[in-house]
């Protein structure tokens, strides 16, 4: 009889230990992350949207921005002057780290990084070329996919 008792305490102290975990991501991840913003040029003042909604700010160019985790994509609208107001934007992807939930943490865990954002990411880094008057966007210089297409810009 006291084997029983001793497997039914270490089931529920693993179940309780599994549900603690839930939100690997969250915990480990966290909910935020620092996105770091630039413009060629460089200089430019740089709001970031979710859903209309101001999210933060980059101003001068380069800057690191704190933002919170979303599945939404984020608007960034840079203004320099001599330049045209450039629109980027910057898809949210989704964060390996939750697979662990499914080990670990179960539905429960899965459900707590979903409704926290941190089963979401976005690139760490942005790097928007200004649209010069006239509509080119100015040259980047070679940064290896470290930048986003700006919005309306061609695709090739």
């Amino acid at each position: 009889m006291r084997l029983e008792n001793g497997v039914q305490a270490a089931a529920c102290a693993l179940l309780l230990v599994g549900l603690g975990l839930g939100g690997c991501a969250s915990i480990v991840r966290g909910t935020t992350q620092k996105l770091s913003v630039n413009t060629v040029p460089q200089g430019a003042d740089c709001v970031l949207r979710r859903d209309g909604e101001v999210i933060g700010r980059a101003a001068p160019t380069p800057a690191e921005v704190k933002i919170s985790k979303s599945r939404k994509a984020i608007e960034i609208t840079c203004e320099r002057p001599g330049f045209e107001p450039t629109v980027a934007v910057v898809d949210s992807k989704f964060e390996a780290m939750t697979v662990g939930n499914i080990i670990a943490g179960g539905l429960v865990g899965v459900a707590i990084d979903a409704g926290t954002g941190a089963m979401n990411k976005y690139e760490p880094t942005v790097t928007i070329p200004l649209k010069q008057p006239g509509g080119a966007p100015t040259p980047l210089p070679d940064t290896r996919g470290k930048h986003r297409r700006p919005k309306g810009s061609p695709t090739s």
